[in-house]
């Protein structure tokens, strides 16, 4: 798909409202590049903004009677995250997106976003899944150091498949995919059940190397800050 053409890809923003700072520096980039169908999905504890402006408001911990994940004390965290992802996909099959880029609010678009998709012209509606952004291992390992020196040094660049992977922030989820995810239990974030299924038989592919990246921020899920490479 040319990089024009992908420009029209519809783009769900999931932004916390203690972020205002970070999506609105987010929606500006992605308005830079040219993107124009953009929508905010806002959630949070519904103190910070006008109540009508949330799309969706932390809920008591005492409905997630399945929920495992996460640390003690942030569990609740995780399930909020995971019960948005699961509205955003809802919107999009409302209102019957063929395919949505799906972002989280601490990202940003990588100085090699439109060099490197417009090399390889992907198109989302041959994958259920294709990732934008994602984490295998760890970023400083031999593989993802390899792979970042192909792409500096030779400007190498494909399409993969992967096996296992971490991450939720930067993925285009096609219409196949919408009924798959929302049936999905409610006791373990959406990513980890992504991998439990088999990104093989799901048809997900990844961008390689990665064209948006995360920044070093506080997670509201993990209640500390990670630590990220700058790209």
């Amino acid at each position: 798909m040319k990089f024009k053409r992908f420009l029209d890809t519809p783009v769900q923003i999931l932004c916390l409202d203690k972020r205002q700072e970070h999506w609105g520096r987010l929606i500006s980039q992605m308005q830079s590049q040219g993107f124009s169908n953009i929508h905010r999905f806002i959630v949070g504890d519904g103190d910070l903004l006008p109540i009508m402006d949330y799309d969706k408001v932390n809920v008591d911990k005492k409905y997630m009677t399945e929920w495992g994940y996460g640390r003690e004390g942030y569990k609740h965290r995780h399930w909020n995250a995971m019960i948005s992802h699961r509205m955003m996909i809802k919107r999009a099959k409302a209102a019957k997106w063929p395919y949505f880029l799906m972002l989280e609010d601490d990202v940003y678009i990588t100085d090699r976003f439109k060099e490197v998709w417009g090399q390889l012209q992907p198109d989302p509606a041959n994958y259920n899944l294709l990732y934008l952004g994602w984490w295998i291992g760890d970023e400083n390992d031999d593989w993802n150091l390899d792979m970042e020196a192909r792409y500096n040094n030779h400007k190498e660049c494909h399409v993969g498949a992967p096996v296992q992977l971490g991450g939720l922030h930067a993925v285009i989820i096609n219409e196949s995919m919408y009924d798959t995810l929302l049936s999905l239990p409610l006791n373990n974030p959406i990513d980890s059940q992504i991998n439990q299924l088999g990104h093989e038989r799901l048809n997900s592919a990844i961008i390689l190397p990665k064209i948006i990246h995360t920044h070093s921020l506080p997670s509201n899920c993990e209640g500390s800050t990670i630590q990220r490479n700058s790209l």
